[in-house]
């Protein structure tokens, strides 16, 4: 292709056009980067669909990089609706009533893209997924569809697990720690996290990390593991992988090789690499005290207790892509708490960065979390509310950033929803804390002053003895969080004056008597002080904008009462002219 290119546009100026940029592959787009670094006289003109331009380099690294090159324009271009796309196919195959199966099915994994629509549906019409019935001008499904979605095929198999099989152990744990990750992966990360895999089980020239059978050598002081990693991918260069050395980048020819490698995994052997690949990312937002790079030179000292930082200092803030990748590998690794926090705090980071449409993808990531994975059931009831709230919080601020008020106040009235329904755990933990007598104000309180934007976000510091699985603490603290509210309608402050100073002496009597059997009570009391104190935040935020909603909604329909008594009084005086 490169070396057609050449000739055409030896001859005179050239201009590719790319549509759907969007989905282009890593392989596309480094062809376009060589096009574009070698051949003066060739211009692209590269569309996107559905999403911003913005949205769409931030998804894609290589993207990004195309898109900034001054040889290039770019354009947005929408995509068809539900029933754009119900009456394209119609007409494009005479059919008469569209079968909702298939109509979902195609607008799910096109986007309403006239040409992915057209190609799609004549793929599965030639491998007999569907068929159309000339008599009654409709669609009749003949195999499952969900099966398309791992339709690889089998000379690609082949062709894959060939290469992988004729490369050393380290190439193919390599292979493996790459294939996990859908964007294309740093050299530095793929450095780092082998080092981190070899050095937690250092015992032998080639251990097999905790026996999950995944095979790193020992780096020495003559060679070192970056130099076997690049090495030992030699091979799979050009046939399986694409190495950007200028960038330092790594990732595969096409999306089913990079399917095929990750099929060749255990379930265990998924979950540690995802744990890996999310503790690198935590760790390499630590530059200011210490660079990223020493990570990849720990293998010189062979043992990595010996990295003692001057100084643990808290974490950067990550670029809000990075919290999205991380909470990608997060929720691969059963930590489906820690990937609903990194995808609010990316979908914060992506709002300052007025880039609605990735912070909307974040909160629906969130939401399938939430809602189908298999560690959720693990949380107890208020965390899952509070999880909740915090997403229905960020949808409906997405939405009012949309000027989509009606969705607003249906997101911001479930979070109101949460708290006021029959039988909630809330009203049981608030009368909890009540009967327990704990105090009107909680720590939390004194965290910072009266805010009305989103709560501060801080987080852990770096210990200073970096692990395998021990760069950062495993449960992380809960976020700090200014008060904005106190806890009048849990516990009223002259609720304690008002009684009787008998029942007063009475209720001390009894409380002290008892004190046995509530301290377990006590302590369930004050585990949740803090997350009732999140919820109702969100809450009484949530109410807050509503009201605002509603107010401008009221001067919005008065105002336009007020100009249509207005024209009409216009029109009287000039009949009456």
């Amino acid at each position: 292709m490169f070396s057609m290119i050449a000739v055409v546009s030896a001859a005179k100026p050239i201009m590719l056009a790319f549509d759907d940029a969007q989905w282009m592959d890593n392989r596309s787009l480094s062809l376009v980067l060589k096009v574009l670094d070698e051949l003066p006289n060739v211009y692209f003109l590269i569309t996107v669909r559905g999403i911003s331009k913005h949205t769409a380099s931030a998804r894609s690294m290589l993207l990004a990089l195309v898109m900034s090159l001054p040889s290039v324009d770019i354009r947005q271009m929408n995509c068809f609706t539900y029933q754009e796309t119900s009456l394209f196919l119609c007409q494009q195959y005479h059919i008469t009533i569209m079968d909702t199966q298939v109509l979902n099915f195609v607008f799910e994994r096109t986007e309403g893209n006239p040409g992915s629509l057209a190609k799609l549906v004549n793929f599965m019409l030639d491998a007999k997924y569907i068929a159309i019935e000339p008599e009654a001008n409709n669609i009749v499904i003949l195999k499952d569809l969900d099966e398309m979605d791992t339709l690889v095929p089998q000379h690609i198999r082949a062709r894959v697990m060939s290469i992988v099989d004729s490369v050393d152990a380290l190439a193919q744990t390599a292979l493996k720690l790459l294939s996990i990750n859908p964007q294309p992966s740093e050299e530095r990360m793929v450095d780092g996290v082998l080092t981190l895999l070899s050095n937690a089980y250092s015992d032998g020239s080639m251990t097999e990390a905790s026996g999950i059978r995944l095979k790193v050598p020992k780096p020495t002081s003559e060679v070192s593991l970056l130099r076997q990693i690049r090495e030992s991918l030699v091979p799979c260069e050009k046939a399986l992988l694409t190495i950007d050395s200028h960038n330092k980048l790594y990732f595969f020819t096409t999306e089913e090789m990079r399917l095929v490698v990750y099929d060749t995994m255990l379930p265990s052997q998924r979950k540690v690499l995802h744990a890996l690949y999310a503790e690198w990312l935590k760790y390499a937002a630590t530059k200011a005290s210490q660079d990223v790079s020493s990570l990849a030179t720990v293998s010189s000292t062979g043992n990595v207790t010996t990295i003692e930082p001057s100084k643990a200092s808290a974490i950067h803030p990550m670029p809000y892509q990075r919290y999205a990748l991380l909470a990608y590998h997060l929720s691969q690794s059963d930590n489906p708490k820690e990937a609903l926090e990194a995808n609010y705090l990316a979908a914060e980071g992506a709002m300052e960065a007025k880039e609605l449409g990735f912070a909307e993808d974040c909160m629906h990531t969130s939401i399938k979390i939430l809602n189908t994975h298999p560690r959720v059931n693990d949380l107890s009831e208020l965390d899952t509310i509070l999880l909740r709230s915090r997403i229905e919080f960020i949808r409906g601020t997405i939405a009012v950033e949309n000027n989509d008020l009606s969705l607003a106040i249906t997101h911001l009235s479930c979070i109101t929803r949460l708290f006021n329904r029959k039988g909630s755990v809330l009203r049981y933990h608030t009368l909890n804390i009540q009967r327990e007598g704990f105090p009107i104000r909680s720590a939390l309180s004194f965290t910072g002053s009266r805010r009305t934007s989103f709560p501060m976000s801080t987080i852990d510091p770096v210990p200073a003895t970096p692990g395998c699985f021990g760069l950062v603490p495993s449960s992380p603290k809960v976020r700090c969080m200014s008060r904005l509210f106190s806890f009048n309608n849990i516990f009223p402050s002259s609720s304690r004056l008002e009684v009787p100073l008998s029942r007063q002496l009475t209720t001390k009597a009894k409380r002290s008597k008892m004190s046995t059997r509530l301290r377990p009570n006590r302590i369930q009391a004050e585990q949740t002080l803090g997350a009732l104190d999140h919820i109702n935040f969100y809450r009484r935020k949530a109410s807050a904008l509503i009201k605002q909603i509603n107010y401008a909604r009221k001067k919005q329909d008065e105002m336009h009462r007020h100009i249509q008594k207005f024209a009409q009084r216009t029109l009287q005086a000039k009949d009456k002219r």
